[in-house]
Parts: C-alpha cells; structure tokens; sequence
C-alpha cells in the first residue's frame, strides 16, 4: 500500500528540479533589471554631464570669440591711428630712388630695401630676393601690324599704320623682333564654341591654313585663340560685336596673353632664354590681333556666306573666302618679345594661435598688363603696414593668424 501511494522516484526528482528552473529564472531576472536600470542611470549622467560639457565649451568659445573680435577690432583701429602719409610718401620716394652705383637695376634694389624692411620690422620670416622671368609678348611699338585687302595686285583695304601705345615695353630687357606675312582667305568661325566646330564639320569647312575671324564673347580670349591655332588656322583676327556689350577698350590682348600663346605656338628659336636681340622672320610667329568692327564687318561682307540658318539671329552668317576669287588677305604682324627680370620678396609674421593658417597681403611693383604710371603705391602703403604689425609684434599683440606679405 505504501508503494503504491508514494510518488514515483521520477516525479519527485522532476517536482525538484521544476523548483530550481524558477529560482534560477527569478534570479536572473533580477540581474537583467538591475543591469537595465544601472545602464539606464549611465545613460542620463553621461548624458547630463555632456550637455554640461558643451554648455561650457560653447561659453569658452563664446568667450573666445568675442576675445578675438576685441582683439581684431583694436588691431584695426591700431592701423587706422597709425598709419601716416607722410610715412607711406616716404616710401614710395624711396623705392624710387635708384642708386647707379648700386647692385642690379631698380627693381633688384627695391627687393632688397623690402628685405632690410621686413627685417627692421621684427617679421618672423623674410625670404631672400629670388629673381623670376616672365615671357611677354608686345605689339611693336614702332611697326604697327597691318592688314590689307588685295584684288589682284590692287590694294582695296590698308589699315592705318598707327602702332600701338597701350603698353610700354619694359626698358633694359632683352627682346627679339618678330615678324610674319600671311596671304590667304578668311572664314568666320562665330565665337569659336564647340558648337561653331560642330558646324563647320558638318559643312565641310576646314579652318586649316585660313585666317580665323572669330567674334569676342561666350568663350575665354586665350581659349578662343588656342584653339583656331591648334586646328590650323594661319592667323586669327579678334572684333567685338556692340551687341555683345563688349567695347573695345576693354578688349586688349596683353603682353602676358601673347607670350604664353608665342610660346605654345611661336617659333621655338624666339623661346630660348638666353637670345639674342635680332629680328627673326618665321613663319611660325604667332598671327594675332584685335580688329574693330568696322574692318570685320568690311570683310565680312564681301566673304562667300556658307549657312544662314545656322543662327538665324546673328546679322554675322558662317561664311567661307571672298566671292571674288582675286581679292586676298594680307597681314604683316610685327611683334617684339621681351624677356621680362622682376625680383620677388616675401614676409610673413607668425600668428600666435593658428600659425599654420595665414593673410596673403600682396602687392606689384611693376605693371606687366597696363601702362600704369603709378605702381609702387600700393608697395609703399604696404611697407607702412608692416611696420605697423612690426610694433604690434614687439608689444606682444601678434595677430592670431599668420601674415605673409609677397612683393614681386
């Protein structure tokens, strides 16, 4: 009877272990709460202490900032209280004054007046004077390029032979006279887009040996020119179209302009850096220049015209030779290349929290684009300023950034 009302040795081993299962599983549980809830206070303390975090570094960088600003603001008014024109007159007299027993020309020994300048001033750097050569390209100012109109041995069209006076060809430089003539016939290439060339492959015109008349605008003047002369052309004649808005006066090809595309397209013998100064005669000398309108309309108007629908709306339609088969294009270029010697000096002020960082303030001493009668003002004006920061500098009130002043 007992045996038969005691449970069996299974269940009661299964009743136990049953028991186990739910303490061990309560346990755990308790665990995973308290880690939950341990996480979860991690979470809102970090999270309370970054907020502080940022709240004060933005406080630090307010404060930062506005010491910056103050800090600006005073160098500011520093300069404005302490620039004087009898000083920066000074200056510009002595940059100008050369002296004939010195070293090198005028432009050496204001390099070197600079150099002594910058020193003087306390700047943390100051370079030596490091002489650099540019190739320019000037118009001969003593034989204008002429272009005339021929029927037959008949000159129908002469243009005036004024040379030009815009720019002043730099005095003790070494030059070379360079001088082309060209007969052939003119086709008008538009502006000279990509959409021009499209064109004119489709209606079988080659500018290959032609002179390119090409219409100011929509493209770069250097782009314009370097790639009629890539294509072959044998010239390129420049107009402004007034409906264009573009004058005249404002379009000049610089001597910088010319002497890059001389020196991509010109005669290898005028490149040389140590040439001679002779007059050479190529027919690898550049051919370009500017017209005014009138003359472009004057030949466009007894060329052969290709297409009109081309554009519709330009009174300039895509045209090809003369319609006389006598008349001819005549251009006699004369150019005059220079081999330009300017020395260059910089000096710069370490800045006391962002050294790495620094102002460009520059200036030129010589003009090689315009015929500007004043070009060491700027210099002089900044030789002032730099005595200026020079003093800021000794009184421990550097600059946060790093100022380089390039003089060339």
């Amino acid at each position: 009877m007992r045996r038969v009302l005691s449970l069996p040795q299974l269940a009661r081993n299964t009743y136990n272990e049953s028991s186990d299962f739910v303490s061990k599983r309560m346990c755990f549980s308790f665990l995973l709460a308290i880690a939950l809830m341990t996480l979860g206070v991690g979470y809102m303390a970090g999270r309370v202490a970054t907020i502080r975090l940022i709240e004060q570094n933005a406080i630090i960088c307010k404060a930062a900032e506005n010491r910056l600003l103050k800090s600006h603001l005073d160098a500011g008014k520093n300069l404005e209280n302490n620039i004087k024109q009898e000083s920066i007159a000074g200056y510009y007299r002595d940059l100008n004054a050369y002296d004939p027993a010195g070293p090198g020309d005028l432009n050496y020994q204001q390099a070197a007046k600079l150099v002594k300048h910058f020193k003087e001033s306390q700047f943390d750097s100051v370079s030596k004077v490091v002489a650099s050569q540019v190739r320019l390209t000037f118009p001969d100012p003593k034989n204008a390029s002429i272009i005339a109109m021929l029927n037959g041995d008949e000159v129908v069209y002469r243009s005036p032979n004024s040379p030009s006076a815009k720019y002043t060809i730099p005095s003790g430089q070494k030059y070379q006279k360079l001088t082309r003539r060209i007969e052939g016939e003119p086709v008008y290439i538009n502006y000279g887009t990509a959409r021009d060339y499209d064109f004119l492959n489709k209606v079988n015109i080659d500018i290959h040996g032609k002179v390119a008349i090409v219409r100011m605008g929509k493209v770069p003047l250097y782009q314009q020119i370097t790639e009629a002369l890539s294509l072959g052309a044998t010239g390129v004649l420049l107009f402004h179209d007034p409906k264009s808005y573009i004058y005249t006066d404002t379009i000049v090809l610089s001597p910088t302009l010319l002497g890059r595309i001389q020196l991509l397209f010109g005669d290898p013998s005028a490149n040389s850096s140590t040439f001679d100064e002779e007059s050479i005669n190529s027919s690898k000398s550049i051919a370009v220049s500017v017209i005014n309108v009138e003359l472009a309309e004057y030949i466009l108007a007894r060329m052969k015209v290709v297409s009109t629908d081309y554009n519709p709306l330009s009174h300039y339609p895509i045209s090809q030779g003369f319609n006389d088969s006598n008349w001819k294009l005549v251009l006699d270029f004369n150019y005059v290349n220079v081999l330009h010697t300017y020395h260059n000096v910089i000096g710069a002020i370490r800045g006391l929290e962002e050294p790495d960082r620094y102002v460009l303030m520059g200036s030129s001493r010589a003009s090689l684009e315009t015929n500007a009668t004043d070009v060491l003002g700027a210099t002089a004006a900044m030789m002032e300023i730099a005595k200026i920061f020079g003093n800021l500098k000794k009184n421990k009130n550097c600059n946060t950034r790093g100022i380089a002043m390039p003089q060339f």
